[in-house]
């Protein structure tokens, strides 16, 4: 697909970087695979939709799950100002739940890993009759920080003239279709926002101060960034000639099957004006006596081809670090422990692991500039001592029987508390503070504690163990596994 040249924000994006034109086009070809488009070489690069054959939805979709899960990541406020520390934290926890923070998440983890970059653009709206259903759903009385992800087709960032890995600005269209000739144009400056109603405009129609003193308003997330670039890595680069490739031989096989069952036909001594019927009842009729019918023969066998795809699928899935029991190849898996499973999907541990700083350094922007928003706004007053922590739900089953062991050794060490015990198990935050309330903050005796453990170790039934495990499909976490992602 070709680029919108009559685009100002494409044309002055190329000039100060040559690569983007490249990485523009990579962002389209990696964008069209993810939607199942690909070109054919053998059929002079016709477009074409497959399905079942194309695998890059199963790598991002099992990476961003392996990263975010069902419940996505926990944002914590921490400060020594324990008041103030709820206030925000109750506020912020609305602000994420309005802008549907769990979906944003998933939805910038797609797109950094099929085209390597991710765009974000915090604001605020203010309150009016059209956000009233927002407001009220969300029980926000007055305007609402909101984010976005932005359409990476419509962003086009301006690198500094003396260094290509920094941003002087950025450009936002609202369209890239070249039958847009003017479109409206954005400049985020890291002083100030100016907005044209189109790209003949000599003055903007209104400019505004940028609220993010020292930072833009729009936050980045490339895939492994290397020094010498500003953008990411598409996680498709090793994977797309691989699949497309796959695509190529997957029709030349499915064909060599229609010609093996509905084989050319050839008549001899006669001609045959209309087109015949395949079909195994089909009867040729009025042909001459001496005329003869001859189906030509397919001798070469499909095997080689078949071996070619297979290896092909294995090669792939190898290079995306996904394990057979991710994509339902494995099917008894019912006794096997959350160690073990480590082990299998310690690529695609690794590969996230990796992954892992940006994410957090992606998600740490985004939630301190909407806390700078809603201080602006007199929303909130943020601490000097301010932290952020973030959680992430650990994708493996929770052992309870190799989890009560633990807690009982470091008990008898006095390693730790009973808080600390029953966090180890995924109590609810909120109701640990109940709990201790009623059983008491201190363990009972190392004896009586000791003795209690051991009977729940050693008294339960096969059955009962084997239901104590979690299903692997539920996303749980501990301190402790968090450890090893």
């Amino acid at each position: 697909m070709s680029t919108p040249i009559n685009s100002l924000g494409y044309t002055m994006a190329t000039e100060r970087n040559s690569a983007f034109a490249t990485i523009r086009n990579n962002w389209q070809a990696y964008w069209n695979a993810y939607r199942n488009v690909y070109t054919n070489r053998l059929y002079n690069d016709e477009v074409e939709t497959v399905g079942l054959v194309n695998y890059m939805k199963q790598v991002v979709e099992t990476m961003t799950w392996f990263i975010f899960g069902l419940d996505g990541v926990r944002i914590d406020i921490e400060s020594e100002e324990t008041k103030l520390k709820e206030e925000i934290q109750e506020k912020l926890n609305k602000v994420l739940k309005a802008n549907k923070f769990k979906d944003f998440c998933n939805k910038a983890s797609y797109q950094m890993l099929i085209t390597g970059d991710a765009f974000s653009q915090v604001g605020w709206e203010e309150a009016d009759d059209n956000n009233e259903f927002l407001r009220r759903r969300n029980n926000l009385k007055d305007g609402v920080c909101k984010i976005k992800l932005i359409d990476i087709f419509t962003i086009y960032p301006i690198m500094r003239e003396d260094n290509v890995t920094k941003i002087d600005y950025y450009i936002i269209t609202n369209s890239d279709s070249k039958y847009v000739l003017n479109p409206s144009l954005e400049y985020y400056k890291q002083d100030n926002i100016q907005v044209y109603k189109s790209a003949d405009a000599n003055r903007p129609t209104f400019i505004i101060d940028n609220p993010i003193t020292g930072d833009f308003p729009i936050t980045h997330i490339g895939n492994r960034v290397m020094p010498q670039s500003f953008f990411g890595i598409s996680e498709f680069e090793d994977l797309f000639s691989i699949n497309a490739e796959y695509i190529v031989k997957n029709k030349s096989f499915g064909e060599a099957v229609d010609y093996g069952v509905y084989a050319p036909l050839i008549i001899k001594g006669a001609k045959k004006k209309n087109a015949f019927t395949i079909g195994s009842r089909e009867v040729i009729q009025g042909l001459p006596k001496d005329a003869t019918i001859e189906y030509l023969e397919q001798k070469s066998t499909l095997e080689p081809i078949q071996k070619y795809l297979d290896n092909a699928e294995q090669k792939f899935f190898n290079i995306a670090g996904i394990p057979d029991i991710a994509r339902g190849k494995e099917t008894s898996i019912s006794n096997t422990s959350s160690a073990a499973l480590k082990v299998l999907y310690y690529p695609l541990i690794m590969k996230t692991g990796l992954k892992r700083p940006e994410i957090d350094n992606f998600i740490e922007e985004n939630i301190w500039k909407i806390l700078i928003f809603m201080e602006q706004k007199g929303e909130i007053d943020i601490p000097d001592d301010l932290q952020l922590t973030l959680k992430y739900p650990n994708p493996f089953p929770k052992d309870i029987n190799a989890l009560l062991m633990e807690i009982e050794q470091r008990r008898d060490m006095d390693a730790i508390t009973k808080e600390q015990a029953l966090k180890m198990l995924e109590v609810d935050k909120k109701d640990i503070n109940d709990i201790l309330v009623t059983i008491g903050k201190d363990f009972a005796p190392k004896e009586t504690t000791s003795k209690t453990f051991n009977q729940y170790s050693t008294s339960k039934s096969d059955l009962s163990k084997e239901l104590s495990q979690e299903s692997v499909l539920k996303q749980n976490q501990t301190e402790k596994e968090l450890n090893v992602l």
